[in-house]
């Protein structure tokens, strides 16, 4: 039985089985996990009618790097904006990310090596081209307070040695 709660008009939250092969969000950098909870709480605070910077507000205090809520809003809100179809961002619980969540990963990631060219090509899979830009701009900003907090995007959480 398919559980998908009611979409919202550009971005859409899902609840189902995944396949093993995705990537797990425990396996990420704190930085990482950071981007992935806010990305899915910023939908949940739209949904509940919340200014989705004062319900993340409390953790990127803890982080840090609080004038990052700001720049999640604005970010989410021209993915929203600038998206030629629905965009996957899965519900809190999930531990895994969905294909648009990994997809916006890479583009913080790009940035982070100073690939915005690369980070901007990315996201035209996404949305306009044009706007791509415009996010990878906002994107870059929301990375470099991460940084500041001493955050990465790309260290992983966890290291396995592998024989």
């Amino acid at each position: 039985m398919n559980h998908e709660p009611k979409p919202s008009p550009d971005l859409a939250t899902t609840i189902g089985t995944t396949p093993e092969n995705e990537l797990a969000t425990e396996d990420l950098s704190c930085g990482a996990q950071l981007f992935i909870w806010s990305l899915r709480h910023w939908l949940v605070a739209i949904r509940m009618k919340q200014p989705p910077p004062l319900a993340m507000r409390e953790a990127y205090l803890v982080a840090g790097c609080v004038d990052a809520t700001i720049l999640v809003d604005e970010l989410m809100c021209l993915v929203g904006v600038a998206s030629k179809r629905r965009i996957e961002i899965r519900c809190c619980c999930r531990k895994t990310l969905s294909q648009d969540e990994m997809l916006l990963l890479s583009c913080m990631r790009l940035l982070q090596q100073d690939e915005s060219q690369k980070a901007a090509d990315l996201l035209g899979a996404l949305m306009m081209p044009a706007l791509s830009r415009s996010v990878c701009r906002v994107a870059d900003q929301y990375r470099v307070l991460l940084k500041e907090a001493g955050l990465s995007l790309i260290a992983p959480a966890k290291l396995k040695v592998v024989l």
